[in-house]
């Protein structure tokens, strides 16, 4: 942005500064959140050509884009998005700058396997590599959709690693039919009893 004066009175005495960096207006913060996309992660279709995220264009119809994305990682939210005439959902949405300097936020369900594989990958690195460059990949397995997140380590990126779990320290909720807070990647999406 560059900085314009734009006069506010007919002697030109007062004018209003605008682009000044390091200032914020609330009008322009709208500005910026409705030029920011949102990419929909959903499982991969036969018409998506093995990609797991979608554009939604202004006539309704989807642009799917690749599955890997380099960025640096802007926040972290969990919204409740409320319908007229459903039940309320939790929404994970993870803002992101591209490398190209394009913003995007992936949005998923909180309650599904791409919202716990990003976070679980997450939760496992530390604050300098979640500060650093990333790059997200996403992985549709049939109907379902993992995240891998590599960070930037001397000019590569290796893989984000995080302990190995046994199946029997993931348990399921079968109360509210909630996710375990742990899900290794490998598991199939099958309900277990409690013990």
């Amino acid at each position: 942005m560059t900085l314009s004066i734009v006069p506010a009175d007919d002697l030109s005495i007062n004018n209003l500064a605008q682009g000044v960096s390091g200032f914020l207006d609330a009008d322009e913060e709208a500005l910026q959140q409705s030029m920011m996309t949102t990419l929909f992660v959903g499982g991969a279709c036969p018409e998506s050509s093995g990609r797991a995220a979608y554009l939604l264009m202004e006539d309704g119809s989807k642009l799917w884009v690749p599955n890997t994305l380099r960025c640096w990682l802007v926040n972290l939210k969990i919204v409740e998005q409320r319908y007229q005439d459903f039940d309320p959902v939790d929404k994970l949405l993870i803002r992101v700058t591209a490398a190209d300097g394009s913003s995007y936020i992936y949005r998923t369900s909180l309650n599904s396997w791409t919202a716990s594989s990003f976070l679980q990958n997450f939760k496992y690195m530390t604050r300098q590599q979640l500060s650093d460059q990333v790059v997200i990949t996403l992985v549709p397995k049939g109907r379902a959709t993992f995240v891998s997140v590599q960070y930037c380590d001397g000019g590569s990126f290796p893989v984000s690693r995080y302990p190995s779990l046994s199946l029997a320290q993931t348990r399921w909720d079968t109360t509210t039919c909630s996710m375990p807070s742990v899900i290794p990647m490998a598991l199939p999406r099958t309900t277990k009893t409690q013990p």
